[in-house]
């Protein structure tokens, strides 16, 4: 069983507190929706759970045991995130997804479910080299160029792809248009149903409604959970 506790989390830059006693509890198969405006402290939270800061005080607890007592190498790989400073590299489809060379076929069927999860498909379909498509035009000015949508898409599958049952997602569906919206929210229903557990930052109060997910609303200056 996954699970993760923040309790009394706080987060101080100088004399600025971003992240202001948040607790948390995350059951395994359970979505968390932090919802607030920008520079109210919910993509640092989501960074502190990973140790890539830590926080100033309080405690964040996965199954039970302080995450500074785990390995941080260990520690993240129980963790799959896309944040919105995600990167696209000049590099195949395929190892944008998987992070890295790979020719086995049991890894290119794992990219193009991960690629179907995230609505990636029909773009995939219409691509002669699918999943062996170079991307961006840095390297190679034959390589595809991905709509914003397109390239959080394939960041959402990054995500999907690793051994993790723990997903953090910074505004998800900032870039998808309607149709993909109704498909991203068909997923999320999924992904709660195969126990997997998310933390999903988002501004889309839409999608808080829809899923019904357990909501902490940050504020400038306060958080309330609900």
């Amino acid at each position: 069983m996954d699970k993760l506790r923040t309790e009394h989390l706080y987060k101080k830059y100088g004399k600025r507190t971003v992240v202001n006693d948040v607790s948390i509890y995350l059951e395994q198969g359970e979505i968390v929706g932090l919802l607030g405006p920008n520079g109210a402290g919910k993509t640092t939270l989501t960074k502190l759970i990973m140790r890539l800061y830590d926080a100033s005080s309080g405690q964040i607890l996965y199954n039970g045991k302080d995450i500074k007592n785990y390995n941080i190498k260990q520690l993240r790989e129980r963790f799959a995130a896309v944040f919105q400073d995600y990167r696209i590299f000049a590099a195949t489809i395929k190892e944008n997804v998987i992070g890295g060379e790979s020719a086995s076929e049991t890894d290119n069927i794992a990219v193009e479910n991960a690629l179907k999860n995230s609505t990636f498909t029909d773009k995939l379909n219409a691509l002669t080299d699918g999943i062996e498509t170079v991307l961006t035009r840095e390297f190679d000015n034959s390589g595809t160029q991905l709509s914003g949508g397109e390239r959080q898409k394939v960041s959402l599958a990054r995500c999907y792809c690793q051994n993790a049952k723990i997903l953090l997602l910074d505004e998800p569906s900032s870039f998808l248009d309607v149709q993909s919206k109704k498909t991203f929210l068909d997923q999320m229903k999924k992904l709660e149903q195969e126990d997997f557990s998310v933390i999903a930052v988002t501004h889309d109060e839409e999608i808080i409604k829809e899923l019904n997910w357990k909501t902490v609303r940050f504020f400038e200056k306060e958080k309330s959970e609900e």
